[in-house]
């Protein structure tokens, strides 16, 4: 399991040095199926460093498997695969 990085530190208000890796991390294990994302609001609501519930979902590219009065459960879905027709001759 890992936990979604705020991208400050609470305490020093510097840039999260980890960040960038975590999330890489993250958008990896959800691209190749291995997990879901958990949104809890109230959670990402009361810290403002915390990345929302829609920054998330566009820079991950999720897609809500379940929505709930406290948080969404997301997953990945790739971009539509799409195949190029070559013309018929005549």
């Amino acid at each position: 399991m890992l936990t979604v990085p705020a991208e400050t530190s609470a305490s020093s208000r510097l840039p999260n040095p980890d960040y960038p890796q975590l999330m890489a991390k993250i958008e990896s294990d959800l691209h190749a199926g291995r997990g879901v994302l958990v949104y809890l609001r109230r959670y990402g609501a009361r810290r403002r460093d915390y990345p929302s519930e829609d920054q998330l979902r566009r820079k991950l590219g999720l897609h809500p498997l379940a929505r709930f009065n406290d948080g969404t459960i997301f997953d990945y879905v790739g971009p539509a695969a799409t195949t190029a027709v070559e013309p018929t001759p005549r």
